[in-house]
């Protein structure tokens, strides 16, 4: 029976946690929810309104590009410079092409030289062209430099003495005139040697009255004109903004910038995906950054990123989210302790005549009957205390009429305890004797039993040995088949692709013949293309079947993954580049040559072939300990994760003209040179071959990187 101890929880605090939870249920809940619901939305709109004013000066300074190429083209509709450009292409009549190179690089000399002693020199810088180029710079002082070429490159007319005479070989110049079609080119932010300041560079092509290019304007603009709108936002006491480009360099940064200031990673900001307004956020520990691009067409036809970030301290930001936070943190405390104390109340008055129910029913558990339940509550609690009373009062006859039958019970039980003595002890002995019987049978059957499960387990231990062996022979007889027919292919089928290649060679050196024909030119560079894949297949098939140990000498990365792409091993589609990490990969290490070009070969193959639609192969390096460390990734298909244990083993290929044998050849040969080949590949995602080799004793960089190109 419980007693008062035994309650962990009384009916009177049940109740007023019931009340209290209901009441918090129906006021605190409704108004949590509002209160964060209020926060994010005004959260959002403080996210919005940046990216706008984000949006909003990278839109200006968009604008302000364009302007400056719209004022510099409208400068050059002048006839004054147009006739100028005309006149200096006519100087050129008569001048060989071959001449032309010889005459520039003396304009050049003399040009360099302190004082210019001739005489069509000195008249380009006292044309009337130049003088209101001059005037111009003084005018505008956002004009840092502005001068003039023909479309030969020659100068023509200048604001001041310029570098050099000659600008046909800048990229700038080449860019703007594009052949003679013309272009508008915006340079990148940069510290021009020939004005000593920051500035950027635009170029916009000269055209006559019929449109023709017949010259390149370059003007140089102070970088302050177009960051201007930069230089002057501010936004609170830490809010402002700067530029910069994708490598995360700033471009520009307002006087107040904080010098040193590292905001976020090269590679973070390559990897950010701009919304379709050209904006994102992103949140860090102490402060709040918007990014949007820079919308120039030109900018965007060069391939440049510029981005405006705008940034500032969450604390300043959020001030306003803290009141309000705190406010209704208040009103929720307010609330929860005025729910305590009503429900402490209600808890009291609902549970007091249940409580004094429990009292009454508590001493009759002790056999006190004479003392009734006093309760009117006019409701069913009144009920229930009347028929405990009662219950009481019939508990009360009954205990005496048991008092009576309790004696003759008694006694018939004594008599009937010594008969049931008797007869357990006769059962017992009966018992005893089936027990000893039932126990020698148990342990006849056990011995059956464990002869039978050890004769089964035997069983399937040879079953399971019969199967492997079975596919071991099978294997076997696979590989041998493959070793004898793979001879039989080197040999047969070698010499015609020798003459098929002998022969593409041939008709490429005489396509003159069918040069008005392309598609005969489509149709040869197809036969080569496959000549050399089967080349490389039956190259696979005869590694695999007859390997041959490696001769080891020191070699360099860089060079054998260079030479494979360079003598074309392999057909690389237009639409797939292949770029070379040439620091990583400039590591010496002992390996064979030939078998080295054709695990590099085998495996930049694969990621050829696992991008039908194109993309981008890198080829990156590292040294890791003793080891010098290759990884080939491709932004192919991927390989379904059920492959990935499979692709070493010999004919296994997922490709519907593949052999199986590549990877397996590879495998093979990285293990001659005591190397390791591993594959980490996400389906639809791309594949990375992580090839590793034991680095050469006294191993060093051994390509000058800024020859290579």
């Amino acid at each position: 029976m419980r007693r008062d101890e035994d309650i962990t929880l009384s009916l009177r605090a049940k109740t007023a946690i019931l009340v209290f939870l209901i009441t918090l249920f129906m006021v605190a809940l409704p108004v949590t929810v509002l209160m964060f619901a209020g926060m994010d939305r005004a959260r959002n709109e403080i996210y919005k309104r940046y990216e706008t004013i984000t949006a909003m000066l990278a839109g200006h300074i968009g604008e302000t590009l364009d302007e400056e190429l719209l004022d510099t083209k409208v400068l050059l509709s002048s006839f004054m410079f147009i006739n100028e450009a005309e006149g200096a292409n006519a100087s050129y009549a008569g001048m060989k092409d071959a001449d032309m190179p010889g005459f520039f690089a003396d304009m050049d000399r003399m040009w360099s030289e302190k004082e210019l002693v001739n005489d069509k020199l000195k008249r380009i810088l006292d044309t009337g062209a130049s003088k209101e180029l001059a005037d111009l710079t003084k005018t505008l002082a956002d004009i840092r430099e502005i001068f003039l070429t023909d479309r030969y490159g020659g100068l023509v007319a200048a604001s001041g003495k310029t570098s050099d005479f000659y600008q046909a070989d800048e990229e700038w110049w080449q860019e703007a005139f594009n052949g003679g079609k013309g272009a508008s080119y915006v340079g990148k932010v940069e510290y021009d040697e020939s004005i000593r300041s920051m500035s950027i560079p635009l170029a916009v092509p000269i055209k006559s009255a019929d449109g023709s290019v017949i010259g390149v304007c370059k003007n140089v603009v102070a970088v302050g004109k177009v960051m201007e709108s930069l230089e002057k936002f501010r936004y609170g006491k830490t809010g402002f903004a700067f530029l910069i480009d994708e490598k995360a360099e700033v471009l520009f940064a307002p006087s107040f910038f904080p010098k040193g200031k590292k905001f976020v990673s090269g590679e973070n900001v390559k990897k950010i995906y701009f919304k379709e307004t050209g904006t994102i956020v992103m949140l860090d520990e102490k402060d709040i950054k918007v990014f949007a691009l820079v919308k120039n067409p030109v900018l965007a036809k060069k391939g440049i990123r510029w981005i405006v970030v705008f940034e500032q301290d969450k604390d300043e930001i959020y001030s306003p989210l803290k009141s309000y936070f705190r406010i209704a943190l208040f009103l929720m405390a307010l609330t929860i302790v005025i729910s305590a104390l009503a429900s402490r109340y209600v808890g009291g008055v609902l549970s007091q005549p249940v409580e004094s129910i429990v009292r009454a029913v508590g001493k009759i558990a002790e056999g006190d009957l004479d003392h009734p339940v006093r309760v009117d509550t006019g409701d069913e609690l009144q009920v229930l205390a009347e028929v405990t009373n009662d219950m009481a009062a019939k508990l009360k006859r009954s205990r005496q009429e048991m008092l009576g039958y309790s004696a003759r019970l008694e006694s018939e039980v004594k008599a009937r305890t010594s008969e049931l003595e008797e007869l357990k002890v006769k059962l017992e002995n009966e018992v005893d004797e089936r027990a000893g019987e039932l126990r020698e049978k148990n342990e006849d059957l056990l011995l059956d039993q464990k002869a039978m499960l050890f004769m089964i387990e035997d069983l399937n231990k040879q079953a399971d040995e019969l199967r492997e062996a079975y596919d071991r022979i099978g294997k076997s007889e696979r590989l041998a088949a493959l070793g004898e027919l793979s001879g039989m292919l080197g040999h047969e089928l070698r010499n015609p692709l020798s003459a098929i290649l002998t022969s593409v060679y041939f008709l490429r050196m005489k396509k003159d013949v069918f040069a008005s024909d392309p598609m005969v030119l489509k149709h040869v560079g197809m036969i080569e293309s496959e000549a050399k894949r089967s080349n490389g297949i039956i190259t696979n098939i005869l590694s695999f079947a007859s390997p041959k140990l490696p001769i080891l000498k020191r070699v360099i990365v860089h060079d054998i993954v260079k030479e494979v792409i360079i003598t074309k091993a392999f057909p690389v589609p237009d639409k797939i580049r292949i770029e070379l990490d040439s620091a990583g990969l400039a590591k010496e290490i002992m390996g064979d040559a030939g078998q080295l070009k054709q695990v590099f070969t085998n495996v930049l193959t694969n990621a050829i072939e696992a991008m039908p639609d194109g993309g981008k192969i890198n080829v990156t390096g590292h040294e890791d300990g003793a080891n010098v460390v290759v990884a080939v990734k491709d932004e192919g298909v991927g390989i379904p994760e059920e492959n990935i244990e499979k692709i070493f083993q010999p004919l296994f290929t997922g490709k519907p003209r593949g052999t199986g044998l590549g990877l397996s050849v590879t495998s093979k040969i990285m293990k001659a040179h005591k190397g390791s080949i591993e594959v980490e590949s996400v389906e639809g995602k791309g594949t990375t071959m992580i090839l590793k080799f034991p680095a050469a004793i006294g191993a060093r960089d051994l390509i000058n990187l800024d020859n290579i190109p």
